[in-house]
């Protein structure tokens, strides 16, 4: 019986570094930010610099969907509808919890912590990149 608690923390640990049908392997951590910005969605709203938006950027902004505005409404567990796709479309779930149960109080899942400790997250990636283009 002593076992039987080991194996759910190890589903657990598996469950978690589930996000959308797809797990998330330690080896695909990036290394710059350059690589946040075009591997996990940045791109497809912000520009380089990245003070600048794209047509679909704009767009989104326009309906109430930047970054900060998605993440306060996954907070709040009201994440639903053209907001809730959005989300997953545009990759924030890779480090986002999607019904605000992350961790603390930038809502990360396990792979979001990794992120975030190399200073890689939302607004380390975005201080990264200012500094690059100046």
């Amino acid at each position: 019986m002593k076992i039987f608690p080991l194996i759910l923390l190890f589903i657990g640990c598996v469950l978690m570094q589930k996000k959308g049908g797809k797990e998330i392997a330690t080896h695909e951590l990036p290394n710059s930010a350059i690589e946040v910005f075009e591997k996990f969605g940045c791109k497809d709203c912000h520009t380089l610099p990245p003070t600048g938006f794209t047509e679909y950027g704009k767009e989104m902004i326009s309906k109430g969907y930047g970054c900060v505005s998605l993440q306060s409404l996954a907070l709040k567990h009201k994440l639903k509808g053209e907001a809730r796709e959005v989300f997953i479309k545009n990759g924030c779930v890779k480090c986002h919890d999607l019904d605000g149960r992350g961790f603390g109080d930038k809502n990360l899942t396990s792979f979001g912590l990794k992120i975030n400790e190399r200073n890689l997250g939302c607004v380390g990636t975005f201080k990264e990149l200012l500094g690059e283009v100046k």
